[in-house]
């Protein structure tokens, strides 16, 4: 390898030396990506003089191979231009800002006015934008250059460019919008951050609410975060139609509980935005269609904060989540419930006779015996009763996971065998208020 390089210009080396590289990645099940190739070259790597190669092979054949680091990258350029480092970011500044065609190679159109850049910079900093300038772009005009258009303005796509070049940029209400829809669409990371430094910092303005549709849109979690704080939730849902709230909105304002503070409204909420898109769409409002217009906001939908009745009930009822799904938010509840909630559970082994038996719910299913009988087992309980609402179905089911005795719905608490455990729930002004497991100890006679 080294001896065959020998009789080569750097140029040539480099080229016979990347293809090696990359062929070797390839029988290894690498990626042949610039890191991959720098790491199998290894040694012979720091034996390229790419100090003696053309400048423009440097920016163009070096810069696309991306074995060189930015900073490395950026050094070998100034040394080839003889300037000193701290200067090199002034003179290609300064390039730019002269918008000399001879010397810029790459060519944009704003409004009907050319922006010249650098290829070899947009390389670095930039990709996606230089694919804009491969002939099967359909954004690329042969005459014209990259025609960029949409709601773009000239001033604000040539401060974007500058940006690349400088990594300074002044933001202000006029441009927020459009910089971070193009530092989110060319993929610029440091610029995208920024934009969400600037809402963070501006978040007490007037313009408050517009801030957080955009930060919503482009899902900025940390601006989401502190930009909720100042909008009045009452104010905004009155000059909002749900009909106006676009899907990445809505799925912020239901991970900030700016819908309701009730998760059950919530749910009623979304349910409807997803109705009403539905509509739009010519599609009948299905649970199904529902759920598809809705996608990733099921996700952020806080079932595991609302009550197991309203899960075992209202959302069986619906089919909106599967068994499987439901399930799984039934186990999350059991783990919360006793942080969150006003429930009190005890085991009681005191005598209660004939002490009544309410029944905790009429719309109760598999799946909500199943999250009682889940408490008692996280409550180290050997066994967990349940006076059964429905008939063959829930005493066969309870068999299954308990393994136990049953107390069926037509024995009175009078014929309760002495010794079962039964699950009580006592009820105030039709709310549940306290979950019992009692012993039931008949009374001598």
């Amino acid at each position: 390898m080294r001896a065959t390089l020998r009789f080569l210009s750097p140029e040539e080396r480099f080229k016979y030396a990347l293809e090696w590289a990359k062929f070797q990645c390839t029988a290894k099940n690498l990626e042949p990506n610039g890191e991959n190739c720098r790491n199998e070259l290894g040694d012979i790597f720091n034996k390229i003089e790419f100090d003696k190669m053309d400048i423009k092979f440097v920016e163009t054949t070096v810069a696309e191979s991306f074995v060189l680091t930015k900073i490395e990258l950026f050094k070998l350029i100034n040394a080839k231009n003889l300037v000193n480092e701290k200067s090199l970011i002034d003179i290609l500044t300064a390039e730019f800002d002269c918008q000399d065609p001879e010397k810029l190679d790459a060519k944009f159109l704003v409004q009907n006015k050319p922006i010249y850049a650098f290829k070899w910079l947009l390389r670095i900093q930039c990709p996606i934008l230089l694919k804009f300038f491969t002939v099967s772009s359909c954004y690329l005009d042969i005459s014209n250059g990259v025609i960029i258009g949409g709601n773009v303005k000239f001033d604000q796509f040539k401060a974007f460019l500058r940006y690349l070049y400088t990594n300074k940029i002044e933001l202000n209400e006029e441009n927020i919008y459009v910089l971070t829809d193009l530092a989110n669409q060319y993929n610029v990371l440091s610029l995208y951050n920024r934009c969400e430094d600037y809402l963070c910092q501006n978040a007490f303005y007037q313009n408050t609410e517009n801030h957080f549709k955009l930060a919503a849109l482009y899902e900025m979690a940390k601006a989401i975060k502190i930009l909720c704080k100042y909008i009045k939730i009452k104010d905004f849902w009155e000059t909002n139609d749900l009909l106006q709230i676009s899907k990445p909105l809505m799925k912020a304002c239901i991970q900030m509980q700016m819908l309701s503070k009730s998760p059950e409204e919530e749910y009623f909420k979304a349910l409807e935005w997803a109705k009403i898109r539905c509509t739009e769409n010519n599609l009948e409002q299905s649970v199904k269609n529902c759920r598809n217009e809705l996608g990733d906001i099921v996700d952020v939908i806080h079932f595991d904060q609302m009550s197991p009745e309203f899960v075992s009930t209202t959302i069986a009822e619906s089919q909106f989540l599967t068994d499987e799904e439901r399930l799984k938010v039934l186990d999350k509840i059991a783990i919360n419930l006793k942080l969150r909630s006003s429930f009190k559970m005890r085991l009681s082994c005191e005598s209660c006779g004939t002490r009544e038996v309410h029944v905790l719910t009429e719309g109760a299913d598999k799946l909500l015996l199943q999250f009682f009988i889940e408490i008692a087992r996280r409550q180290r309980l050997e066994f967990g009763y349940w006076y059964t609402i429905k008939e063959e179905t829930s005493n066969k089911f309870l068999r299954s996971i308990c393994n136990e005795r049953y107390v069926p719905k037509s024995i009175s608490p009078d014929l309760i065998e002495d010794g079962s455990i039964v699950l009580l729930a006592e009820f105030r002004n039709e709310k549940c208020t306290s979950i019992y497991f009692e012993t039931i100890r008949k009374p001598l006679s």
